[in-house]
């Protein structure tokens, strides 16, 4: 990074996710599509909450370095290098922050927490 200078890159919703407003929300609602009992158990078990912290550690993964999502914005260098973001996707010269993460696979998550596994 060139510059201690940080900006914004824009949000989950502006960026991935137009009908959610954070990651968190998206793993809230896969999981809500299991039975009642069955979300009352990931809930009660914590095992949600584990399932959001590492759909976020794979997406900051996946992201370039010195980028990173904090809370639901992207946050990344003011001034990056010129070649910073190479072999990362790219649409209209901005980084492509939906096509980074599409590969990350959330059933594997949530299989990885399931109180019942």
């Amino acid at each position: 990074m060139t510059s201690s200078t940080a900006t914004s890159y824009g949000t989950w919703c502006t960026r991935v996710n137009g009908l959610s407003t954070s990651p968190d929300a998206d793993v809230v609602d896969y999981v809500g599509t299991g039975s009642p009992d069955w979300v009352r158990r990931v809930q009660d078990s914590g095992a949600l909450a584990r399932m959001k912290a590492d759909y976020r550690d794979a997406i900051n993964a996946a992201l370039p370095p010195d980028i990173a999502l904090c809370g639901d914005t992207f946050i990344g260098p003011a001034e990056p290098e010129p070649d910073a973001f190479d072999g990362y996707p790219t649409v209209d010269g901005f980084l492509d922050f939906a096509a980074m993460v599409q590969e990350i696979d959330l059933d594997a998550i949530v299989d990885r927490h399931d109180p019942d596994a």
